[in-house]
């Protein structure tokens, strides 16, 4: 495998049983991105990076167990956890319309109004929702936006904007 730009497409939740599978949660929509042979790297902080082939896929894209070559025992799987799964990024692969979050960093933010609200720090891939992480001047740490049709509205890359229509209140808190 070459080491160009990564993305990341899933995180290792936990080990599942006791002869190495693990129970894996998708970052996008794609599962076969985790296809039977596929290489991957494991990059997991405090741990040194490699690459993991996948052996065996079960499951629905909600819920993924996967075995990998060579992780054998519960002790190897829960070693994993914690650890995000990516692949080689190639811009080619996007859809009309579609982005990824590392490049989402950097982008401002406005309200569909026009007010600034800070720029894109990040994006959180929490249990049951995604967040933007927004900085704001003046403000110390970030502010998560719901990252969903109701409140961001639309994602432009090439102006560097991410427009949104939040709630009442949403950023007062």
């Amino acid at each position: 495998m070459t080491a160009g730009p990564r993305l990341v497409v899933a995180r290792v939740a936990r080990a599942h049983g006791l002869h190495g599978e693990v129970t894996v949660r998708m970052i996008g929509d794609d599962p076969d991105r985790l296809t039977p042979g596929r290489e991957l790297w494991l990059e997991k902080p405090g741990v040194p990076e490699r690459v993991l082939r996948v052996g065996s896929r079960r499951g629905a894209p909600g819920r993924l167990l996967v075995c990998f070559d060579g992780v054998t025992t519960r002790e190897q799987a829960q070693a994993l956890t914690g650890g995000d799964l990516s692949v080689e990024f190639d811009a080619a692969d996007a859809r009309e319309g579609e982005f990824y979050a590392h490049q989402l960093q950097g982008l401002s933010v406005r309200t569909v109004t026009g007010a600034s609200v800070g720029r894109v720090a990040g994006v959180a891939f929490l249990p049951g929702r995604d967040f933007l992480e927004v900085e704001q001047e003046g403000r110390p740490g970030t502010r998560l936006i719901p990252f969903h049709g109701d409140i961001v509205k639309s994602v432009d890359l090439a102006r560097g904007q991410v427009t949104i229509d939040p709630p009442e209140g949403l950023l007062e808190l």
